[in-house]
């Protein structure tokens, strides 16, 4: 069935050898020549697609792998820029996208990836045409300058100091002085000016200064504030992560699961997230949890909870706080949706999606929609407290919009516009509750930041979007904008579901 999957000149290439492995029971072999065949397929599926294919990919760069991206798209778009566009890329782009709908994206894609320098002029005259398409594609509206903004800085740092200061401008004049639109480039500019000096010339903070000025500056510290009193108060932290039954699930749940129990944590059944079981099925799962205690190995208890559905829960004390880690692998449909109805309903705090961005849907959206289509939620559910959602996936600013408007602003998000790495994931999640639980209640997201430093120790994980940062600033803007206005609609077709769920939200209330 995987074999059918792949291109017919792969499968020419590889098929015989994977049938042979499968008559002869090499499962080992097997596997080995399906990774070679995978990897063999990708790079020609790539060949395959035409340049304004691979164009529209790259600007999609956060929902693809790096290696995907970085070895094989880019050489093959590059080797086609210079062969058919005389190794311009404003010609290829003109060409390829002349009503500006994906520059910014391909863009400040590159730009986090590393590539840009792969396609961009070295000529100050060329760069600044190149800007002018990203401006006029990043800087149409709210959402577009909520995806230009994540990847700024990267975009910054590869431009020469005078086109930086082009860029700035481009911005300003851009500026329409209304609303929402333009508090968002005074926000921009004015976290850069606070926090990035290095990055902008005299001339750039000059101009930034003088437009901060000219509108007012904002206070950002009231949106670096934390819900962690209201937490603290029931003496209990709570969080369900939800691993897919795959092999990276499983190595994600062990590697989660070993960083737990090496700082203290113990093992029981969670019976707030365990689907319905009888008493012998509960007994089961008990014993299970118990052969793991016993030395059996975590891989072996991941196995048995795909196999019978059930949740456990890493328990341990802190300064007086009980911190419940509960961990869960994904069944079915009706039990995730069961899942997420009890931690909506429930006094947990944190939601942990751990695995591929393409798992998102069937572990947070859908069940999220369909519980509000039949009615088993309210608007209420969402809004009764502010909670905290660990993406442990590879995943762009626009899924992260799209959640923090299914849970109506409520929500505080640790994501990546990269990839998505245990070594980060593991230790954040169960540093954050910690360091809520051992601090005063006042800390901000800037202090937490801080306190969660050393995950980040050499470069590691710098496209991750921590709470407290710009982007999760320009998102509490927009939602309060909308509440002073009343309005929780929103007409950008893409976050229309989104959306649409948020107006009958609002209905219900």
């Amino acid at each position: 069935v995987v074999v059918a999957k792949l291109s017919q000149k792969t499968k020419v290439n590889y098929g015989g050898h994977f049938h042979d492995a499968y008559k002869a029971g090499k499962k080992n072999s097997m596997i080995r020549t399906l990774r070679k065949a995978t990897t063999a397929d990708r790079t020609q599926v790539s060949e395959d697609l035409t340049s304004a294919n691979i164009y529209a990919l790259l600007a999609q760069g956060s929902e693809l792998y790096d290696s995907s991206f970085r070895d094989i798209l880019v050489p093959i778009l590059k080797k086609r820029i210079k062969k058919k566009y005389g190794n311009n890329l404003l010609t290829f782009l003109k060409a390829t996208d002349p009503a500006n709908l994906l520059v910014s994206s391909f863009t400040v894609s590159l730009a986090q990836k590393g590539k840009l320098t792969t396609f961009f002029p070295k000529e100050a005259a060329e760069q600044e045409k190149i800007l002018d398409l990203v401006a006029a594609s990043a800087f149409k509206d709210e959402d577009t300058i909520l995806l230009f903004s994540a990847t700024f800085r990267h975009l910054l740092k590869v431009l020469d100091p005078d086109v930086r200061y082009y860029l700035i401008k481009k911005m300003v004049l851009a500026d329409n002085g209304r609303g929402s639109f333009s508090k968002l480039i005074t926000v921009i500019l004015q976290y850069y000016l606070q926090e990035y000096p290095e990055l902008l010339t005299a001339s750039s903070r000059q101009l930034i200064q003088q437009t901060v000025e000219r509108n007012g500056a904002v206070d950002l510290e009231k949106y670096l504030l934390t819900p962690f009193g209201e937490w603290k108060k029931d003496k209990r932290l709570g969080s369900i992560s939800v691993f897919h039954p795959d092999d990276d699930g499983r190595k994600s749940f062990v590697s989660n699961g070993k960083n737990l129990l090496n700082h203290g944590y113990t093992m029981a059944l969670s019976k707030q997230y365990t689907p319905y079981q009888d008493a012998s099925a509960q007994e089961l799962s008990k014993r299970a949890i118990q052969r793991t205690r016993s030395g059996k190995g975590l891989a072996a208890l991941f196995d048995t909870m795909r196999r019978k559905p059930f949740a456990v829960a890493f328990v341990k004390k802190v300064k007086g706080i009980i911190i419940s880690h509960s961990v869960y692998v994904y069944a079915n449909e009706a039990d995730q949706q069961l899942l997420m109805k009890h931690f909506l309903q429930g006094d947990d705090e944190m939601f942990a999606q751990r695995g591929h961005s393409y798992w998102r849907s069937e572990q947070i959206t859908d069940p999220l929609e369909k519980l509000k289509a039949n009615k088993q939620i309210a608007a209420s559910d969402l809004t009764k407290r502010q909670r905290f959602l660990s993406l442990g996936s590879c995943g762009g600013v626009k899924a992260y919009t799209k959640l923090t408007r299914m849970f109506l602003g409520h929500i505080d998000i640790l994501a990546t516009i990269g990839t998505g790495m245990a070594i980060i994931n593991d230790p954040y999640n169960r540093n954050f509750f910690e360091t809520v639980a051992k601090n005063p209640s006042t800390i901000t997201w800037e202090d937490m930041a801080a306190k969660s430093s050393f995950i980040f120790a050499n470069g590691r994980g710098q496209d991750y979007l921590l709470p407290g940062c710009l982007t999760a600033i320009l998102h509490k803007i927009l939602d309060e904008d909308r509440k002073n206005r009343g309005d929780f609609s929103d007409a950008e077709q893409d976050f229309s579901l989104e959306s649409e769920m948020e107006q009958e939200f609002n209905a219900l209330q």
